[in-house]
């Protein structure tokens, strides 16, 4: 069973990966329906409503500002354990994400996304 930070970003990833998601989540009470998956958890604060009970509660956080995460280094508070996880990398140096085609490193998958055009924008012309 998934740890609720590491289900919870798994949450975030895109829908082609749904059914590993029903069968890795922390999917409680939630039924199959003919129309797909029925919601069972509802904000107690809107009428959102979510298959995964880690959904509501990271969703519940934008209600009630709470900011469980914590960095160790900093005063920086943040509502999901993977923002924190990125976070860290700030104060460690950290840069996992690296370019195929140059020495660039990042610490975000983002910023290499972005750097990759780059190489694109280089190789059409």
């Amino acid at each position: 069973m998934l740890m609720r930070s590491e289900a919870r970003c798994r949450e975030e990833t895109s829908a082609t990966n749904i059914w590993s998601k029903l069968s890795n989540s922390v999917l409680t009470s939630a039924s199959l329906s003919n129309s797909g998956v029925t919601k069972m958890h509802h904000c107690h604060y809107c009428p959102y409503t979510t298959t995964f009970r880690c959904n509501l509660l990271r969703h519940e956080r934008t209600h009630t500002g709470e900011k469980p995460y914590s960095c160790p280094h900093c005063n920086f508070r943040c509502t999901q354990n993977c923002d924190l996880k990125k976070h860290i990398r700030i104060h460690t140096g950290e840069k996992p994400f690296a370019c195929a085609h140059c020495p660039y490193r990042s610490s975000r998958s983002e910023s290499l996304k972005s750097h990759m055009r780059i190489h694109a924008v280089n190789e059409g012309s």
